[in-house]
């Protein structure tokens, strides 16, 4: 599968005064599953949550991080009409988090975080699926991630 996702973070920066941060970016999610069940499948994912920015108001404090890593999720679906199924997924995040600071530098953290989310999926030919969901990526370096992604699946 390969969704397509707007990702929002909810971090401190921005609540602070003075500082501004770009909170929202595009990244992609690309990987394969297998079906355990008519209604379950493992699936395993890279996902590129995406870069976001900051800066203090007057431009002299200001960095950047990004986030990217391994999914791997149970993904539960079940028809509700016709082509179209409800979608639920949840599991765990494997995650790399680089960020620089012009004053600190450059640091890495990696860790582990919970993933959950939902959506709906409708097959629009034979083993081609469209889909879309929303899941959320729980303390990636202490902050939630929000996904919003559109995308497709290929069924072998």
């Amino acid at each position: 599968h390969v969704l397509i996702t707007h990702s929002q973070v909810d971090s401190e920066t921005s609540d602070l005064p003075g500082y501004g941060e770009d909170e929202t970016q595009i990244g992609f999610v690309a990987g394969g599953g297998y079906h355990v069940t008519d209604f379950a499948a493992v699936e395993l994912a890279y996902d590129n949550v995406g870069r976001f920015d900051w800066s203090s108001d007057d431009g002299s404090d200001f960095g950047a991080y990004r986030v990217q890593g391994a999914l791997l999720t149970g993904f539960f679906h079940c028809p509700v009409w016709g082509p179209l199924e409800v979608t639920a997924r949840v599991g765990g995040f494997g995650y790399r988090q680089s960020s620089w600071d012009n004053g600190q530098g450059r640091n890495t953290d990696t860790g582990v975080a919970a993933v959950y989310g939902l959506g709906l999926q409708a097959k629009v030919w034979r083993n081609l699926a469209l889909r879309a969901e929303w899941f959320q990526l729980q303390e990636v370096d202490d902050y939630p991630f929000d996904q919003i992604g559109i995308g497709a699946t290929w069924t072998f």
